[in-house]
């Protein structure tokens, strides 16, 4: 039996909002799974009376 380890990578996230507001993060992501689902979870507010997200984009980390 063989247990799989998750490919966890720091990572910089940018997120904009329906409202026009930005932000940039770095984060620890399962990069084998799915990022936009991790980015949704973590950052989009369940309630749709508070912005959305519009857009994102992210990049791994790279050491310096």
């Amino acid at each position: 039996m063989t247990h799989n380890t998750p490919d966890i990578r720091l990572c910089s996230v940018w997120v904009k909002y329906t409202d026009g507001q930005e932000f940039n993060h770095e984060v620890w992501m399962d990069i084998d799974e799915c990022v936009e689902t991790q980015i949704r979870q973590n950052f989009e507010t369940l309630s749709i009376e508070y912005p959305q997200i519009a857009d994102f984009r992210w990049d791994l980390v790279r050491n310096k």
